[in-house]
């Protein structure tokens, strides 16, 4: 109920007939009001209030100077607050308390301009004025110029790289940031290992109950070069715990899949991971997706954590690396992070400074999440034509790899070698989310069209080759060497090979295949054979270069190889097959 009043300049205090009309402004405010005006008075107004011999009335209640906090606390429980200084203007404004300024200039404009101060210098009209509209409204919504009252806190994490000062203070001992890591597949899991092997603890969040207890039992629930003996580490050290349920953390990583849907990204299992999110999270966290998205995804995500009261930045550093070298290029490859601010592009970009040793560069989201989508175009484009280039020349009547080897004899030209398509949960997708809302990109989808069509033009090709070596033996004994998407691993999401050996069980002939990374308990549809049946084979066909194959010495009578590695030892074919 109380009016506080501040006065210390030298134009109000100093002139006797200026600090005497001060005076008699507040108090013929005190008086026509009834309110107790307080005024922590500045040791030169007072010498000057004695000098001058200036009465003051019995509502004026004078008081020492105060410390920084109880001044802070005066100011905010007092009805307005009259002064002559520029910070006191700046607080009132924050703390919503209406300002009257003694003076006719202000070095603080936005509080005039934003409704919460007004100059009146010593006018006593002017000043009453202002006073009635402010107690009549009892209420105030002017808008805050100078931030929103977190300056100290956003200074704190990008020194400490922590949420240290909030509500979810579960950083570590050493003020590492906590991490959960949502998603524990063939990157989510290798990436909640090495983030735990830099010192970060980490909860390692699967829906799947059997991969969370083989994490927690210091297991991998899939074969990675390095894997095992990191997992093994960090579980027995403490740094890294699975669980289906995401717990509150300092950053969330999300590492979910984002399967195609009609040639479009299935957002599903991303929207549930930020849903779970959203349930435990609280302001300034951090959310990093990983996992490959369709451009502006992640600003429709930290949309969706502000439709639940959540003011979280949300930023994407898409992954770059490879099956059967993940560790190695999670750790080596550089990284793209697009943030829509710089202090959740600083946290993140601390938290991958804790185990990548490739540069680290910054940009905004969209951007970010369009760099991944045009590396997997870019190669997917210019494997469409090595393998249209393959049905060009095949038509011509030549061999293709003949005519690439002689092309890239030019210094500036670097011509891929064709395959049975193309395999993976990138190249063969990553295209199609580039290209899901936009007009432009004809070429991509006819290259996209092209691999998607290869191996059924390999069937065909096959199969015609076959029936045209054995005319009298109808039903020749096949042997497909390699079903995954790609050398040297177990892979088989979208692998072309896969489908090519399954489409000629499908045309009648008798196939099986030999793959020493797959076993008979998968379900893969076709017949898995070891290497010694393999030589008995009538054919052979070579769609993935696993290492262990580039031994093999074909005694076949047809030997057809997709891959380009298996036909290097020219004279040995020539002399066999002419």
């Amino acid at each position: 109920s109380y009016i506080l009043l501040t006065a210390h300049r030298a134009s109000n205090v100093d002139i006797e007939s200026h600090l005497r009309e001060l005076v008699a402004l507040v108090t013929f405010v005190a008086d026509r009001y009834q309110r107790q005006i307080v005024w922590p008075i500045h040791p030169r107004t007072r010498k000057k209030i004695d000098e001058y011999e200036i009465d003051l009335g019995p509502n004026i209640i004078l008081v020492e100077p105060l410390g920084y906090f109880d001044f802070i606390n005066l100011q905010a429980n007092a009805i307005l607050i009259m002064t002559d200084s520029g910070g006191i203007q700046e607080e009132a404004c924050m703390l919503r308390v209406p300002c009257i300024t003694l003076r006719q200039n202000t070095e603080r404009p936005e509080t005039v301009e934003v409704g919460a101060n007004v100059l009146v210098g010593r006018d006593q009209e002017l000043a009453l004025e202002a006073i009635d509209r402010w107690l009549d409204a009892k209420s105030y919504d002017w808008a805050n110029p100078f931030g929103d009252g977190t300056v100290a806190a956003a200074i704190l994490d990008v020194v400490l790289g922590t949420n240290a000062n909030k509500e979810s203070a579960v950083a570590t001992d050493d003020g590492k940031p906590t991490v959960a890591v949502i998603g524990q597949g063939y990157m989510g899991l290798p990436i909640a290992a090495l983030i735990a092997d830099a010192g970060h603890k980490v909860t390692g969040v699967d829906i799947n109950p059997d991969v969370v207890k083989q994490i927690n039992q210091g297991q991998s629930p899939f074969d990675e070069d390095g894997l095992p003996d990191l997992i093994a580490r960090v579980v027995r050290g403490g740094a890294l715990k699975a669980s289906t349920r995401v717990s509150s953390s300092d950053i969330y990583l999300v590492a979910v899949p984002t399967p195609h849907k009609d040639q479009r990204c299935d957002l599903t299992y991303v929207e549930a991971a930020i849903d779970s999110i959203a349930e435990v999270a609280v302001h300034d966290q951090l959310v990093i997706i990983e996992s490959t998205i369709s451009p502006k995804t992640t600003l429709k995500m930290q949309e969706k954590l502000a439709e639940n009261g959540l003011n979280i930045d949300v930023v994407h550093c898409p992954e770059r690396a490879i099956p059967g070298k993940t560790l190695r290029e999670l750790v080596n490859n550089d990284r793209v992070i697009g943030a829509p601010s710089l202090r959740s592009a600083t946290l993140a970009e601390k938290l991958y400074q804790s185990f990548v040793r490739g540069e680290i560069f910054h940009t905004d989201t969209t951007t970010a999440e369009c760099v991944k989508l045009v590396e997997n175009t870019s190669r997917d484009v210019q494997i469409a034509f090595a393998n249209e280039l393959a049905s060009i020349v095949d038509e011509l009547g030549v061999n293709v790899r003949t005519v690439i080897d002689f092309a890239n004899r030019h210094p500036r030209v670097n011509v891929l070698q064709p395959g049975p398509g193309v395999g993976g949960h990138c190249i063969p997708i990553d295209p199609w989310f580039l290209v899901q809302d936009t007009v432009s990109g004809s070429l991509i989808r006819c290259a996209r069209t092209i691999n998607d069509n290869r191996p059924e033009y390999a069937q065909e090709w096959i199969e015609k080759l076959i029936r045209a070596k054995f005319q009298a033996k109808m039903d020749p004994q096949i042997v497909v060497f390699g079903l995954a998407y790609k050398e040297n691993t177990a892979d088989l999401r979208e692998s072309p090979s896969l489908r090519i050996a399954r489409g000629l069980l499908e045309r009648g002939l008798s196939l099986a295949a030999v793959d020493p990374y797959l076993n008979d308990t998968q379900d893969l549809g076709v017949d898995l054979v070891d290497m010694e049946t393999a030589y008995q084979a009538d054919v052979v066909i070579f769609l993935v270069p696993h290492q262990i194959f580039f031994d093999y010495r074909p005694s076949n009578d047809l030997l057809i190889d997709f891959t380009g590695n298996f036909l290097a030892d020219k004279k040995l074919f020539e002399e066999k097959f002419n």
